[in-house]
């Protein structure tokens, strides 16, 4: 059984094989190979995913062979599937690492250095618990039984594929009903403002049949699409929302482009950087459309709860992306009835906002002087723990004051967990390995050509040829039309990578004084 990107553009393909064996008196062992391939897409069909239970597939090793998490490259980009091995008879490809570009797909293809269906573990896709990880054993060895195994607000079910090593794992949520509409509601009109973007993910509308198209087009396929393996009424209902809320930004003005065009009044250039809606339905729309890529992560983050409680409070929260820190302020509508949250509105900013903001509203008052006197200082802190405003803003509280951070840590005052993101993608870094590093004898004239050839061969040419090539944008760049002009973007290699983030949350709901001690004096 092997996941792979069809080579024929057929998209992501799961291939079944079996040898076809002689059993004849003194005839040879192998006569051949038969084998079936089977789109995701067929597969994503036949198996439920809704709000209230999803399937996926697993070998008999536990990896993961289909899931609706799993990202997969795009259907025009293809390699072989991704294995622990080093290909060391190239020296460029030594460090056995596969990367990949946001620009350059087409190029790294023919160098067979794009990677294919990532092979990882159904145990880094799904929540850890004890409960899971019997689950897991239990589809590895293939012993699925009738009863499901409750853990919290999850069942889980499991059904085994005869004459085949796959078994297919059933998640259901006890306490999640489906939102419908019940009146049939007309297709919405595809709205025209060349400013104005919209994200909908890999499976988010039709049940993938879309996922061949750009993920900043499919909402515009969405609408245009004659056939959708999906109940429709209530996507267009909220897109018919959307397109009301995206008729409301300005034009692209002439001579204008996406990041020189102006905003709406009270909007200040220097600080803000989106504003976007998203609805439960995974559609996001965004303004202005050239800063999607700040903007992505955010919605992505959004997109891991679904299903919070109901509260009309402003949520605010620090992100850094690459060591760019960005502030988000969102507020969640939900519905009166069922406490389901149907919409989230925000806008991202730079992280010098608020605490601009904070010092002209402070500056002159009387009542915060003792912030700004010299041995003095105050913090404004965000739920997360990051510094917003002060003299140590734009860091977390743990780098800003370490010994008050400590502090209420210590007394139960901030809460740590953790979000793993098993598939994000990071820089690449290279490695170089020599398939002998021990010299030969010394003072010879082997000795000199060993060590000619071991600096031939280091990364220093490498990154030699990497510091001149960098100076040359353009050659390292290709065009992006924005707002109707030409624009040259570098480009970005990644490789795939897990990612570990702490997540702070501060659990003062009072007032408290205290005195801190750090040795040398107390505040």
């Amino acid at each position: 059984v092997t996941p792979q990107m069809d080579s024929q553009g057929a998209g992501p393909t799961l291939t079944i094989s079996m040898p076809i064996l002689n059993t004849m008196e003194n005839g040879s062992g192998l006569l051949g190979v038969a084998g079936v391939d089977i789109r995701f897409k067929q597969i994503a069909k036949i198996l439920p995913e809704h709000e209230q239970m999803y399937a996926f597939i697993v070998d008999n090793n536990g990896i993961t062979v289909y899931h609706p998490k799993l990202k997969i490259p795009k259907t025009e980009v293809y390699s072989v599937r991704r294995t622990a091995c080093y290909d060391k008879r190239s020296r460029s490809r030594g460090g056995g690492r596969i990367q990949f570009g946001e620009a350059d797909e087409r190029v790294l293809r023919l160098m067979g250095l794009v990677d294919s269906i990532p092979t990882i573990d159904i145990a880094e896709l799904e929540p850890d618990s004890e409960r899971f990880r019997e689950f897991r054993k239990a589809m590895i060895d293939r012993n699925c039984s009738d009863a499901p195994l409750l853990d919290g607000d999850r069942e889980y079910r499991c059904k085994s594929v005869e004459g085949t090593p796959l078994t297919i794992g059933f998640v259901v949520f006890k306490d999640r009903s489906d939102t419908v509409l019940r009146n049939d509601v007309p297709r919405p009109k595809n709205p025209q403002k060349a400013l104005v973007g919209h994200y909908v993910p890999k499976r988010g509308l039709c049940r993938g049949d879309l996922d061949h198209v750009d993920m900043t087009e499919r909402f515009k396929a969405f609408l245009e699409a004659d056939k959708c393996e999906m109940d429709t009424r209530l996507p267009y209902a909220l897109a018919a929302a959307l397109n009301q809320w995206t008729e409301s930004w300005p034009d692209l003005e002439e001579n204008a482009t996406c990041a020189t065009n102006r905003l709406p009044e009270n909007f200040d250039p220097l600080y803000h950087i989106a504003s976007f809606v998203n609805t439960f339905n995974h559609i996001t729309a965004f303004y202005p459309k050239c800063n999607f890529e700040s903007l992505r992560p955010i919605v992505d983050v959004l997109e891991l709860e679904r299903y919070p409680p109901p509260t009309k409070k402003l949520r605010l929260f620090a992100f850094n992306d690459n060591d760019k820190i960005t502030i988000t302020a969102y507020k969640e509508i939900f519905d009166s009835i069922y406490g389901r949250r149907l919409a989230v509105g925000g806008v991202q900013w730079t992280s010098q906002f608020i605490d601009s903001l904070f010092q002209n509203a402070t500056a002159d008052s009387s009542q915060w002087a003792a912030c700004y006197e010299p041995k003095r200082s105050c913090h404004l802190v965000l739920s997360d723990g990051f510094v917003v405003a002060g003299r140590r803003a734009r860091q977390h509280l743990s780098s800003a004051d370490a010994l008050l951070f400590d502090y209420l840590f210590k007394k139960s005052l901030i809460r740590k967990t953790y979000r793993r993101d098993n598939q994000a993608q990071c820089t690449p870094s290279r490695h170089l390995y020599s398939p002998n590093n021990a010299p030969p004898r010394p003072h010879s004239i082997s000795t000199m050509l060993f060590h000619l050839t071991k600096l031939l061969t280091t990364a220093f040419w490498l990154d030699f040829w990497l510091l001149m090539t960098s100076s040359i944008k353009k050659a390292l760049a290709q065009p992006v039309m924005i707002g109707g002009t030409c624009q040259f973007s570098r480009i970005k290699h990644k490789e795939l990578c897990s990612l570990e983030y702490p997540m702070y949350e501060i659990m003062l709901t009072e007032k408290h004084t205290f005195m801190l001690n750090d040795g040398v004096c107390s505040r």
